[in-house]
């Protein structure tokens, strides 16, 4: 009897300490996470709003006006009133233009800013460079044909506009605490070029990808050089931090390259657009349905978010019946579905690594996130047998099995999306790993 109740004894223990342990980890994650994830999270307006600071320079570059001078670019900031929260999400709106049009007193991306203020959200509309040469002259606000002098002008104006939101992102990471924010989710969005250009931000992040238009080129109408645009992040400053974002919101965007986008681990998508888009090709070809010369086709968000589909990046789109290539019909709509995937995003996944899990370094679990299948590996070869038990997010055990070296894999594949946690237990020890599934 008295080697029973040890027996017993030992058992609960055991058993208290995973408990506790679990807690620990839901309590520390749901610390972990923005104060608003707690309560209604970022879907309902509640607060009012307030122009934080405007004029707020957070770049200085290179000018696209081939002569040799440098423009400061400036940014909006809105922020809601009367909320607590020291670290709040943000979201950094690019206006609309063909990248030589428009600024950042857009009415569309002042919309976006007063709405998703009213949620708990940082907003920011920024200037960017937005120039380049036409066959005309330059073309900008004054310009009449919208006809770049030849493909490779309207890439290297996109290039640009792409640098100069990298360094916002940035701006808003080095001066976090100037605005209360939580670095782990930025996010970027726009409507037609500032669609491309979050899609660019997003996507197009490593020096291979860099554009070959973007080199030295030959001189415009045989008076202009074209120099290096220097790295995909720009040189205009903050460079100490990185340009990553959490997610984008592409309103009638389109990529170059849909190779661009390459795994389950890019920043999260949400498309709009329509599919008679008279600007932006839905599917793929030329701006402007091709009456201007001298553009390359693009590929439109309908080929960007396949290919997220076929690479399990988290996603998700709105294709509307319109030829308009105007936000404001639709304005109800792209906000109320985008305060749902940006919640999901910010009040379900984890933050960091870090917080996740109790570390065990003979075990490892992945990928994380997955769409269905996570692998359990172990670097011990005489371990034979691994307990697994997985549990949802309020503790409910869903599956419970036993792997081994030759049977190392999880399948949640016909488990909903969203957290769980994973113990992995040996005579190597334990290991409680949160992971997230997402399709």
């Amino acid at each position: 009897m008295k080697i029973i109740s040890t027996q017993l004894k030992e058992v609960k223990a055991v058993t208290v300490l995973f408990l506790t342990l679990l807690m620990l980890m839901i309590s520390f994650w749901s610390f972990a996470q923005p104060c608003r994830c707690s309560s209604d999270g970022y879907i309902t307006s509640i607060y009012q709003n307030q122009i934080l600071a405007t004029n707020v320079q957070y770049t200085q570059n290179a000018s696209a006006n081939f002569d040799g001078t440098t423009e400061q670019e400036s940014m909006d900031i809105w922020s809601p009133v009367g909320d607590n929260c020291n670290k709040r999400p943000v979201i950094i709106w690019v206006h609309g233009g063909g990248f030589a049009q428009g600024n950042k007193t857009a009415p569309d991306v002042v919309a976006m800013c007063d709405s998703f203020s009213r949620k708990g959200f940082i907003c920011a509309t920024i200037d960017y460079r937005d120039d380049y040469w036409g066959q005309f002259g330059p073309v900008n606000d004054n310009s009449q044909n919208p006809n770049p002098y030849d493909a490779m002008e309207f890439t290297r104006a996109d290039y640009r506009a792409m640098q100069d939101a990298k360094c916002a992102v940035r701006y808003f990471k080095a001066n976090a605490s100037t605005y209360g924010i939580d670095t782990n989710n930025i996010f970027m969005g726009g409507t037609s070029a500032g669609g491309w250009t979050s899609l660019m931000v997003s996507f197009l992040d490593k020096a291979s990808e860099k554009f070959q238009d973007c080199n030295q080129q030959s001189m415009v109408a045989g008076m202009y050089a074209r120099p290096d645009l220097g790295n995909i992040d720009g040189n205009g400053g903050w460079n100490n931090v990185s340009s990553r974002v959490r997610g984008i919101i592409s309103i009638f965007g389109a990529l170059p390259d849909t190779s661009l986008v390459d795994g389950p681990n890019d920043p999260a998508a949400i498309f709009f657009h329509e599919y008679g888009d008279p600007v932006v090709n839905f599917y793929y070809g030329q701006p402007y349905q091709g009456q201007y010369p001298n553009y390359a086709s693009y590929w439109g968000d309908y080929y960007v978010n396949m290919q997220m589909a076929n690479t399990g990046g988290t996603h998700k789109s709105f294709w509307l019946n319109g030829s308009q290539h105007s936000l404001y019909p639709y304005r109800g709509l792209v906000t109320s579905e985008t305060s749902k995937f940006l919640d999901s995003l910010i009040c379900s996944t984890p933050t960091t690594a870090v917080q996740e899990q109790i570390n065990n370094n003979s075990f490892s679990i992945f990928p994380n996130p997955s769409t269905g299948i996570f692998q359990v590996t172990s670097n011990n070869s005489q371990v034979t047998n691994i307990n697994i038990e997985v549990c949802d997010a309020i503790g409910k055990v869903v599956l419970s099995e036993t792997v081994n070296q030759n049977k190392n894999s999880i399948n949640l594949s016909n488990k909903s999306n969203g957290i769980y946690f994973i113990k992995v237990n040996s005579s190597d020890g334990l290991l409680i790993e949160k992971v997230l599934l997402s399709r």
